[in-house]
């Protein structure tokens, strides 16, 4: 009898645990229509984010990060309200372990060739180009959100809709997204990984 009501006890916390943890349907589509506005804002702003070295006194290569640019761009991705301040946090930290490898001499960057970091396509979907399809930003959808302990949504981006382009395509893209004041806003893409600088 106390084997039965231990295990009785177990699934109904394993039950009530999986029923906090699973994102409603309004939140759902509350990230998706994120990461639409996400998409479309990307489109209608092809900004360089990561590569924007400072060069040296010759002109042959980067030094350093130039953080002016970068004090310019933080704003932007600011004023855009799709940002958490944690993905902001971890921008700039980003940006602060390439400064740190070309001051060093660990990366060597030359004015003119690709940067010896990161990927070498577009990070924002870690593809090396978008569907030709108008407006494709209408057709990402989110996929397998999971709402962790610390409040935070995972997901993936994927491409919907029956246009062979996307049938064909693998692209699945890690994020997550938190709520900061009632709103929901993104923290992490794949793209913007520490461990790939």
């Amino acid at each position: 009898m106390k084997k039965i009501t231990i295990l009785v006890l177990t699934v109904l916390t394993f039950t009530a645990v999986a029923q906090k943890r699973k994102v409603s349907a309004k939140d759902s589509i509350a990230l998706n229509n994120l990461a639409v506005k996400l998409y479309k804002w990307r489109h209608e702003n092809p900004i360089e984010f990561i590569k924007i070295g400072k060069p040296d006194v010759n002109n042959t290569k980067y030094e350093s990060i130039d953080w002016l640019k970068y004090d310019k761009l933080k704003v932007i991705l600011k004023e855009t309200g799709f940002f958490s301040k944690a993905f902001l946090k971890n921008y700039k930290k980003i940006l602060s372990k390439i400064n740190r490898k070309l001051k060093t001499g660990e990366l060597e960057w030359r004015v003119g060739q690709p940067a010896p970091f990161g990927f070498e396509g577009d990070i924002w979907c870690k593809c090396l180009s978008y569907p030709k399809v108008k407006k494709y930003w209408e057709d990402i959808a989110i996929k397998k959100p999971r709402l962790k302990k610390d409040g935070t949504v995972k997901f993936k981006l994927f491409w919907q809709g029956d246009v062979i382009e996307y049938k064909k395509s693998d692209f699945k893209y890690k994020a997550s997204a938190v709520k900061e004041k009632g709103k929901w806003k993104i923290k992490t893409l794949e793209g913007f990984k520490k461990k790939d600088y």
